[in-house]
């Protein structure tokens, strides 16, 4: 392995951008575009090889080329717009079958994991979503014409190639354009600050992970935590707890960090990026924790999924549970995503449809109640919150039986024995 190979599966790569900041405090007060247009395909080079940056730039450049030949189209536009999309989607999906870099199959275990993680932190899976974005904006208004430095500035922006967030062309463009002349002294300091606080945080949750792994008697690699969910017969209800409990902390903390690092790069570099998690393990229902987690992404599929497909005008349910089969489909072309896509998207639908039904005016009748109720409630629907996720994380993390065979187990101790299900694989 190269010394790069082992962060190169990561999102953390984006910190290797900080290298160029004495260049970029060289660069002219206008010359902030022209900075990330080319320093972007160096460091995607230098992370990813050249296999990989030249299949993006081939990708980015096309992309754009597509777009605009569609928007000259006079006659037959939908048409030729529904093509570029199912194209587009072809394209990505076929991604999952690309020839695997070697750094990806040592620094990921398991081989299930190993395609996922190489297109979601390549800048493959970015790219694919900024591509899709800038073709629905371009379609929905024509007259919004980006010139082809911005999108590229935008597109390659190294610092948010891997992991996001998920910004618009049009909104990004005008902030790197001027990066440059707009920076200052302090966006240094709280983008490093940013980083340094970030590492501690990620620390912390290690040492809680650490202590959880040895009350469940897991070794520190982890080795042992595959076995609980094939073999979670051996627990009882708190271990039980544990295995479907503390993943869902943990992906939190790592999504969280990672997003947390992007945006802390690119404030060095001047550049304000979208806050992508709001205290999401604090939502108050399935539908508030789909604002606070990965919000970027979440506003993607609302205004290129759920609004394509209706969205709230008609056949609201079957929306939800379409895009989030599309969503689980966008990670990975695996049954365990689209089992994850069917739970999420029919559980969400669900509640909508119970609240709506039998407490429309939820937020009056909690306004109500007297304080100790009102905190009581809270409490209770962030647990059942947070219970609700758990279920899901254990559905995406077993690749073998979509989670199956905990949450039989799960259903054994809560019906004291009752059911007992026996679950194959």
């Amino acid at each position: 392995m190269g010394p790069l190979d082992a962060i190169r599966p990561t999102a953390l790569p984006a910190l290797l951008f900080l290298v160029a900041w004495p260049l970029f405090w060289l660069v002219p007060p206008r010359g902030g575009r022209h900075f990330f247009i080319l320093s972007g395909p160096v460091f995607v080079l230098l992370v990813d090889g050249p296999l990989i940056a030249a299949g993006l730039a081939a990708a980015i450049v096309a992309g754009y080329g597509l777009v605009e030949t569609v928007m000259r189209v006079e006659r037959g536009r939908p048409v030729a717009f529904a093509v570029l999309l199912s194209g587009l989607h072809v394209a990505y999906w076929a991604c999952f079958w690309l020839p695997l870099p070697e750094a990806y199959r040592q620094v990921v275990p398991r081989p299930a994991d190993q395609p996922a993680v190489f297109i979601l932190f390549s800048g493959i899976g970015l790219t694919f979503l900024r591509l899709v974005a800038y073709a629905w904006d371009r379609y929905r208004d024509a007259a919004k014409r980006v010139s082809l430095g911005d999108y590229l500035a935008h597109m390659l922006f190294f610092p948010q190639l891997r992991h996001g967030p998920i910004e618009r062309c049009t909104a990004q463009a005008e902030q790197l354009a001027r990066a440059r002349e707009r920076w200052r002294p302090a966006d240094l300091g709280w983008g490093l600050l940013r980083i340094v606080l970030t590492y501690v945080a990620v620390a912390a949750v290690v040492l809680v992970a650490l202590g959880v792994g040895w009350l469940l008697g897991v070794p520190p690699s982890g080795a042992g935590s595959g076995d609980l969910i094939r073999h979670p017969e051996r627990l009882g209800w708190g271990g039980l707890m544990l295995v479907m409990h503390v993943p869902l902390l943990l992906l939190y903390a790592a999504e969280a960090a990672f997003a947390s690092i992007q945006l802390a790069v690119a404030r060095c570099f001047g550049v304000v990026g979208s806050e992508n998690f709001n205290a999401p393990l604090l939502a108050r229902s399935p539908r508030d924790f789909w604002r606070r987690w990965n919000i970027t992404l979440s506003s993607w599929l609302r205004d290129y999924a759920y609004i394509p497909l209706g969205g709230n005008r008609r056949h609201a349910g079957l929306n939800v549970v379409l895009v989030f089969v599309y969503c689980g489909l966008l990670h990975a072309l695996q049954w365990r995503c689209l089992a994850w896509g069917l739970y999420t998207g029919v559980t969400l639908a669900l509640y909508a449809w119970v609240t709506q039904r039998f407490l429309p005016d939820r937020h009056a009748w909690l306004a109500a109640r007297p304080p100790w109720q009102r905190q009581a409630i809270l409490l209770l629907a962030r647990l059942a919150t947070a219970h609700w996720l758990a279920i899901g994380v254990t559905i995406i993390l077993d690749p073998e039986t979509c989670g199956l065979r905990v949450l039989a187990r799960y259903l054994e101790l809560l019906t004291g024995g009752a059911v007992r299900l026996c679950v194959a694989g």
